[in-house]
């Protein structure tokens, strides 16, 4: 994959690290709550938007291939570390209602808890980097199982990229506005007399999950590389194991200096907090002011870490798995979903019932 030129890593990062983060403060898709209660299955609104953005998604790179300038990047598939890593995020999306990604537009928004949640992130990024440099449990993390092109859909079907990612992204789309009909958004939730949109509370979930999925078009083909949060984290942090006398070559995969899609991930994740606090200002929809308990804030931070451990250890974080693995038609993102799903709702299923 070719490397963006770092004046398009800025041009694109901005406005499209912007577009996310209003666009995720808007679906209310980062609110903890509603996370939380997806997980435990009370609420279907983070599904509706996540699965309509990764359809939004997958057609959009369809259509891209279909005119032959896509920049296709599917992961090869280890399923030890695949699915560990979708298993332990789950976990921490239960847990801390967040991902590597909402968590940032949170931190814009100002959710309380949000700060000790990106804490226990920087701290699980970096712990990863350094465990990752033990032989076993490279070995076990590191390995590629499936390569070649056995490791994605059309590739296995023999078939071009394009011809089965239309379809698929439609069947997401259809599958969100499915959950639209059975689980209907709550009128009061969307009733406004606000023109400007920007200054409304919220935006229907199927059609901001679209708009976000179609933020793939100019990164990939600007930047050359498609939407992802997590990455973002182990760059930050090698401006200070740089420092450290920890083993290096897990984050100099990471720096500015190898490729300028590090930059353009950084200055997006940096964008969304901006994006989401423009959002909610506007909105009149900040977050309430709250002194956290010291469990709340070790609960929060052990959330952050479980995020950022599982999506490096899974290679993708809930936009990188879901939004670009998924429209890649990568079996490995496919299989990183459904663990990460599967431990999510069932820890939040069983953390509802305990709390009961």
């Amino acid at each position: 994959m070719s490397s963006p030129s770092c004046t398009a890593a800025i041009s694109v990062g901005i406005p499209e690290g912007l577009a996310f983060g209003i666009i995720l403060q808007k679906s209310r898709m980062s609110s903890p709550e509603n996370i939380k209660n997806q997980m435990a299955l009370k609420s279907w609104s983070m599904m509706k938007t996540f699965l309509s953005a990764s359809g939004a998604s997958t057609i959009s790179l369809g259509l891209l291939d279909l005119m032959g300038v896509a920049t296709l990047s599917p992961i090869n598939i280890n399923l030890r570390s695949t699915i560990s890593g979708g298993a332990i995020m789950g976990v921490g999306m239960a847990l801390g209602g967040a991902c590597p990604g909402t968590v940032l537009a949170q931190a814009g928004e100002g959710v309380p808890s949000s700060l000790y949640t990106l804490l226990g992130g920087i701290i699980g990024a970096t712990v990863y980097g350094i465990v990752i440099n033990n032989p076993t449990v490279n070995s076990l993390l590191e390995s590629t199982e499936v390569p070649g092109s056995f490791n994605t859909l059309h590739g296995l079907l023999g078939k071009p990229m394009w011809s089965i990612a239309l379809p698929v992204g439609t069947m997401l789309v259809g599958i969100a506005c499915t959950l639209e009909k059975l689980f209907p958004t709550p009128e009061t939730d969307l009733i406004s007399t606000e023109k400007c949109l920007l200054k409304r509370r919220q935006w229907h979930p199927i059609y901001s999950g679209l708009a976000l999925g179609a933020l793939q078009v100019p990164v990939n083909l600007i930047c050359k590389t498609t939407l992802g949060t997590s990455s973002a984290f182990v760059t930050a942090v090698t401006f200070i194991t740089r420092y450290l006398p920890v083993e290096q070559e897990y984050f100099e995969r990471f720096t500015i200096s190898k490729s300028a899609k590090y930059l353009w991930q950084l200055i997006s994740d940096l964008s969304i907090v901006g994006g989401s606090y423009f959002s909610s200002y506007l909105a009149g929809t900040r977050a309430e002011p709250k002194k956290l308990s010291n469990k709340e804030k070790c609960w929060a931070i052990a959330s952050g870490f479980l995020l950022l451990f599982g999506a490096r250890a899974g290679h993708g974080c809930t936009s990188g798995q879901g939004l670009s693995q998924m429209a890649n038609l990568s079996f490995g993102g496919m299989i990183g979903v459904a663990s990460m799903l599967a431990s999510g709702f069932t820890v939040g299923v069983a953390l509802s019932k305990l709390q009961k």
